[in-house]
């Protein structure tokens, strides 16, 4: 299954992967996103990695990783509501009207020399990086369906993903 990006569509997304998730009837064998659909994605993993860990039966890992998918899900997307937008409100924008237009040639780390980034930390709290690594490692069997996002969102949360073993990594 692929996840799209941009925001609106991932929330979109979350709604739509909560009711197949509730569900519990549809089997992925692989799940890839970017952007947005990238913290979807993540946030599945972290259900499904966490259950694994704690159900040995594989039926039961199952089940539990789609309500801890879902849980994590709600968390996620309840989190970004609550961020709002980062521009609002913003001095920067009203003291100095230039830097709107300069915001199209500049990067968006020029524009932000501070780093401040809530999303970063929202999903550093909810995707559980280290668990997710140790999740990659081949086993014997597996729960769930295999993960893999793209940046630009999981670059921004400060964690790499690509296809293959343990290929989920810190920078």
């Amino acid at each position: 299954m692929a996840l799209q990006g941009g925001g609106s569509h991932g929330a979109l997304t979350w709604g739509v992967l909560d009711a197949l998730l509730e569900d519990g009837q549809w089997q992925f064998d692989g799940v890839s996103g970017t952007s947005a659909g990238a913290m979807n994605a993540v946030a599945m993993a972290r259900g499904f990695a966490k259950a694994a860990q704690e159900h040995k039966d594989p039926v039961e890992a199952y089940q539990a990783g789609c309500a801890q998918a879902r849980e994590t899900l709600t968390r996620l997307w309840e989190g970004v509501g609550t961020l709002g937008s980062l521009m609002w409100g913003s001095p920067l924008s009203v003291a100095n009207p230039m830097m709107g237009l300069m915001r199209q040639w500049l990067l968006p780390y020029q524009t932000n020399p501070l780093d401040i980034n809530p999303l970063r930390r929202l999903l550093e709290r909810e995707a559980d990086f280290d668990l997710l690594c140790k999740s990659r490692r081949p086993t014997r069997s597996r729960v769930g369906p295999r993960f893999s996002c793209a940046p630009p969102t999981c670059a921004q949360a400060g964690a790499r993903f690509s296809r293959g073993p343990g290929s989920v990594r810190m920078p």
